[in-house]
């Protein structure tokens, strides 16, 4: 009987299973998405406009233009901070100590790390709200090369990096070799955002290099994100399958804005977009 009853069973279950699979066969398969929208590029360009051109204090013509119909209310308000706020403000500073002279007497100061390290910062905030002043980054230029410390180096290539001093270049280049992750992940943020096709090399060696930092390896991959070059390119197709899911990922995003296409994680279409002679362009 139970015989009979599996027997009877046997053609049900063919019929089940048949069904399945013409089912799954007739699912229609999502492809990977490959080229990105108009408007993924916009956001794209706009994005990487901001990000080199960094930040910068508003002129007042800036903020006026900025301010739209409230450009009255804006003028009275540079007009109060003119004559009320900002003399209350500087004798509060010059009471404490905080002056920019002071602190560039602190970033001078090779002796103390902590201090020098501490004018520098404020010396930005300095520069944030006054411009740039070339004295003042040509020294920091010369500090990035040369401290024995390794977090008064990292200190000058921040500061670098956030007003865009293209002199920071080649130390950034030569501080990726520097034997302290910090220095090597500052050198490499200042080359993201100041572009140069002569970091390239290092950028490419130091992401491939599975034994480096993780933090430092991202940094490179989103540096590379400015270039097309062939090497940069297969550096990051090359790392899409990377062990560390976080440097795969950026590799991504940094191959979505160089092409402006998105193969996901698929290295072999990724391989045979970025192989071709003439790549398509929006």
């Amino acid at each position: 009987m139970n015989l009979m009853r599996l027997t009877g069973i046997q053609p049900i279950l063919f019929l089940s299973v048949a069904a399945l699979l013409g089912g799954c066969a007739a699912t229609p398969v999502n492809t990977p998405h490959t080229t990105l929208t108009a408007a993924e590029i916009t956001d794209i360009k706009h994005e990487q406009a901001q990000r080199l051109a960094g930040q910068h204090k508003l002129t007042a013509g800036e903020q006026l233009v900025q301010s739209g119909a409230w450009a009255p209310v804006v003028l009275v308000g540079m007009g109060l901070d003119f004559v009320i706020v900002e003399p209350i403000a500087l004798g509060f500073d010059n009471l404490t100590g905080n002056t920019e002279k002071h602190a560039a007497l602190m970033m001078v100061n090779a002796d103390q790390p902590d201090q020098s390290r501490e004018g520098i910062f404020r010396i930005a905030e300095f520069m944030q709200d006054e411009g740039v002043r070339p004295a003042y980054t040509n020294y920091l230029v010369i500090i990035a090369r040369t401290s024995k410390d390794y977090t008064v180096r990292a200190a000058a290539l921040r500061v670098l990096n956030e007003f865009r001093v293209r002199q920071v270049v080649p130390i950034a280049i030569e501080d990726m070799e520097y034997p302290q992750p910090l220095v090597q992940l500052e050198a490499a943020k200042a080359l993201a955002n100041i572009p140069d096709t002569t970091a390239i090399p290092v950028l490419v060696r130091h992401l491939k290099d599975t034994t480096s930092n993780a933090d430092v390896r991202i940094a490179c991959a989103d540096a590379l994100r400015n270039f097309t070059q062939p090497d940069s390119l297969d550096a990051l197709t090359a790392t899409l399958g990377d062990m560390d899911f976080s440097v795969a990922y950026q590799s991504r995003q940094s191959l979505r804005i160089a092409t402006f296409h998105d193969f996901q994680y698929d290295r072999l279409q990724w391989q045979a977009f970025v192989d071709q002679p003439i790549r398509p362009t929006p």
